[in-house]
């Protein structure tokens, strides 16, 4: 599985708000640009994703929206993971435009599943 898209928001709406729209990934990348313009925060938040996702760091972000795209093989993955206080304010996961789970603030969540036999 392979990280496609990356968008990301932090502290959106204050002084202190940093966000990254439309970044597309290839297999190799390479980031440049002038010195605290956001590229080593860029791998910092792809890295806090990807620990999140994989269990090995609890969320640490107080605020942040991750609206990411995976792709594998001919399946694409759209996650969405909005974080306010600490919380989980929303979080969605599609594969291929269907939806296969939803959870909202109040922490009910809903899954779809497919039955084969």
């Amino acid at each position: 599985m392979t990280l496609r898209k990356f968008n990301y928001t932090e502290y959106k709406d204050e002084a202190n708000e940093w966000s990254l729209d439309g970044l597309i990934l290839e297999k190799i990348n390479l980031l440049v640009g002038k010195n605290a313009t956001g590229k080593t925060n860029t791998i910092a938040r792809i890295n806090l994703l990807s620990n999140m996702l994989n269990g090995i760091l609890p969320q640490l972000l107080k605020s942040g929206n991750y609206d990411v795209e995976f792709i594998d093989n001919k399946d694409i993955y759209r996650y969405e993971l909005n974080l306010s206080s600490q919380r989980v304010a929303h979080e969605r996961l599609s594969i291929n435009n269907e939806e296969k789970f939803i959870r909202e603030s109040n922490g009910i969540s809903q899954i779809s599943t497919t039955q084969t036999y």
